[in-house]
């Protein structure tokens, strides 16, 4: 089944299908547990599934496996104003959710369904109740109500507590097959094999991801800033003036790249195939910094910058002009001797 990309999705994306069935089936067999965990890596549209679900069982008139997408109910959906459906997220400028915001859910499960169906509560992501959230939730997980139905979306089931973890249905998502991502990437975007093969490769595998970084036109950004730091390679750009001009890039990924790229130097040096690179596109310079740099120097500048990548994922406050600097010199001395 194909997503409805003009709002909310109606059906599960195509590597959801055995969670969809199983939903389903249970639901036919009218054994729906009164929690889910959706579980997984992000990029896997687990929030997506949660909605399209919740749309299947507020549907008035469900066509097979599938709500019908024109009933009152549906309409309600589609436009976020369901009165049945309540989904509990950060609020603006926070990153976790709080107990005010969790006993709003608590009065909403302990009142009548509106349009005399299920009530469903969508809880995203879960790892974000702080303390005292999580375990007011656990009452409603333990009381939920009649007919209602609470779906946690987590990419950090472990930081959870594991009272809330044990009273929910566990609902894993796994990173699907190459094949099915490169064949749905495939109708979505304009790119050729090799480009969608590496955007998924820079993703991770996560689909979504994938996606998103095709819209974000991210291979031609990719493209310039290996262009910008091959003439820090050669000695014909200044690291300065290149550091200056990386500062609008998100640091995260970019010490992630350049990770991945002093990783692949790493194996040209090793093996001398570049069949092994995960980079293709910057084969070349791999070759050229594995003839000049010594092994040693290679991994301690790995271990750097995998070290200030997770600083910069942490609450670390830096200097991003003078951190990208650094990384620059440290990039040209490789090849220096």
């Amino acid at each position: 089944m194909a997503g409805n990309h003009a709002g909310l999705l109606m059906y599960p994306y195509p590597w959801q299908q055995s969670q969809w069935e199983l939903l389903c089936s249970q639901h036919q067999a009218g054994k729906l547990s009164h929690a889910y965990l959706l579980k997984g890596v992000a990029g896997l549209g687990k929030y997506s599934f949660s909605r399209a679900f919740a749309g299947f069982l507020l549907c008035q008139h469900p066509e097979k496996l599938s709500a019908c997408g024109k009933c009152k109910d549906c309409q309600l959906n589609q436009t976020g104003n369901h009165p049945d459906l309540k989904v509990l997220e950060t609020e603006e400028k926070s990153k976790v959710i709080k107990i005010d915001q969790v006993r709003e859910v608590i009065n909403f499960a302990n009142k009548t369904a509106q349009q005399g169906g299920y009530r469903i509560i969508i809880v995203h992501p879960a790892e974000a109740l702080n303390i005292n959230a999580a375990n007011a939730l656990l009452k409603c997980l333990e009381e939920p109500g009649e007919k209602t139905v609470i779906m946690l979306v987590s990419e950090q089931q472990n930081t959870m507590l594991a009272t809330i973890n044990s009273r929910c249905q566990q609902l894993p998502f796994s990173v699907p097959k190459a094949e099915t991502i490169l064949e749905w990437l495939s109708g979505l975007v304009d790119e050729d094999e090799q480009n969608l093969r590496l955007l998924l490769s820079l993703a991770e595998g996560q689909p979504l991801t994938s996606l998103k970084f095709a819209n974000d036109k991210i291979l031609s950004v990719r493209s310039r800033l290996i262009e910008e730091i091959g003439g820090v390679t050669k000695g014909q750009a200044s690291p300065v003036d290149i550091a200056q001009r990386w500062m609008d890039q998100d640091l995260s990924q970019l010490l992630g790249w350049v990770s991945g790229w002093l990783a692949d130097v790493i194996r040209m040096q090793q093996t001398g195939d570049v069949a092994l690179m995960k980079n293709p596109d910057m084969a070349g310079m791999a070759r050229y910094i594995a003839s000049k740099a010594s092994p040693s120097a290679l991994h301690k500048l790995l271990d750097w910058v995998n070290s200030q990548r997770a600083l910069a994922q942490g609450a670390a406050n830096f200097n991003k002009q003078l951190l990208l600097e650094d990384l620059l010199i440290r990039w040209l001395h490789l090849t220096l001797g």
